[in-house]
């Protein structure tokens, strides 16, 4: 933008040319006046110091007390790969201005800082940051927004509501509010080693179906750290019902579950595993019980077909076999995942966008394919299969020294084979 400013100060005339306006002028002026394309503007006289300070080395708005930063802070999780500070600064503010959440006119967001899949945005006042809670659960590029307080927020509870409520669109059951994890987390004891975090999301959901303290799969997330983990459930209720697991057998392991020992919310009425038990056993008919055992088949029995070469499908799109890069990232996240249930000996993307995992055995790839049957890829459900034939790949050709190099002449095609 290319602006030619005037100020008059006095009788001296000065010229700026692609500059920022710099209100600088004596003590003893109380006005300036400036003039730009004929109009002339009045402002206070301001001493550029006054309206910037430095804040842990990087300039900020004077006005912004850094005293109350952290309640005016909000975390924003479950944002998509590769999305840039400005565009999410800019999608909150339009997303406030459509619901009127707005406190006063502008973009009350003042930064952004963005760390992988979540951002830390800082608002101008404390009472807009408030109002961009009820944002939890906007749509954004594909992904739900997951809007709340830091973790180390330490005031007022406040009330919000969720994006969908707020608009009066269908609630979706997946938005879940950041800043009640520790009221929707349990701790669970005495894991097995060789568990994986896959498997024990998996059975824990099975089981809470099974005696009827769900309807669905409640559990959004579990961290393993080494005999031990936390699960983190879809609500609060969901969490409190779960605590009737507690001495569940799993993995030849008697699971202990409770609150995490930074909980600090009310005490929940629950029961353990053999008492529950007992109670879905007591009223249920033999027949009902006899249908429950032949709705699920035996986890641990071997897939009908079994190879060493599991076939993953509807997890690539269009779009992923147009970059490399997409595919890169693609083949880590499935060997990453696939690694849980074996040696992995390669993963390949086809031109039919099937990925196929090679395990060094049967077994493992069995293993994986139990684990992963009924799990979600970016919303949709994985396709599982196996094949015979191992993936060919295309022998490389003869160097040549008039050819170009690899990274040249990299073929961006997976394999077709």
């Amino acid at each position: 933008r290319k602006w030619f400013w005037e100020r008059e100060v006095g009788l001296e005339v000065r010229s700026l040319f692609c500059r920022p306006i710099q209100a600088v002028m004596s003590a003893a002026d109380e006005q300036s006046r400036l003039t730009a394309g004929g109009l002339n503007i009045q402002v206070p006289t301001l001493n550029p110091a006054q309206l910037v300070r430095t804040s842990e080395g990087a300039p900020v708005l004077a006005h912004l007390d850094p005293n109350n930063k952290l309640n005016r802070e909000l975390f924003v999780g479950n944002i998509p790969p590769g999305t840039a500070e400005l565009t999410l600064k800019d999608f909150l503010y339009e997303a406030m201005q459509k619901t009127n959440l707005l406190h006063h006119a502008g973009n009350p967001i003042v930064s952004t800082r963005i760390n992988s899949r979540f951002a830390f945005v800082e608002f101008r006042s404390v009472e807009e940051a408030t109002s961009a809670l009820n944002l939890n659960g906007v749509p954004f590029m594909g992904t739900l927004l997951k809007i709340g307080r830091p973790s180390k927020y330490v005031g007022p509870a406040s009330q919000a509501v969720t994006w969908q409520e707020l608009t009066g669109e269908r609630p979706d059951p997946q938005v879940v509010d950041p800043s009640t994890k520790l009221y929707r987390e349990l701790f669970v004891g005495n894991t097995a080693p060789e568990v994986t975090a896959p498997l024990l999301m998996d059975f824990l959901n099975a089981a809470l179906v099974k005696v009827g303290l769900s309807s669905e799969p409640v559990i959004v997330n579990a961290r393993l750290n080494g005999k031990f983990a936390f699960i983190e459930f879809k609500s609060i209720d969901a969490c409190s019902n779960a605590l009737n697991l507690d001495g569940i057998p799993f993995m030849g392991q008697a699971l202990k579950v409770s609150r995490p020992s930074k909980y600090d919310g009310p005490q929940t009425a629950h029961v353990t595993w053999s008492d529950m038990l007992t109670t879905y056993l007591a009223t249920r008919t033999p027949a009902e019980l006899l249908a429950t055992q032949t709705e699920q088949p035996a986890t641990n029995s071997e897939p009908q077909g079994a190879t060493p070469h599991l076939v993953l499908s509807n997890m690539c799109s269009e779009e992923d076999m147009k970059s490399i890069e997409s595919m890169r990232d693609l083949k880590d996240d499935t060997l990453d995942e696939c690694q849980h249930y074996g040696h992995v000996n390669a993963v390949d993307i086809l031109s039919d966008k099937t990925i196929v995992v090679t395990f060094a055995t049967r077994e493992e790839a069995a293993q994986a394919y139990r684990a992963i049957s009924g799990r979600t890829f970016d919303g949709k459900t994985v396709g599982l299969s196996f094949r015979e034939e191992p993936v060919q790949h295309a022998k490389a050709p003869a160097k040549d020294v008039s050819a170009p190099s690899a990274e040249a002449s990299e073929d961006p095609n997976p394999s077709s084979k």
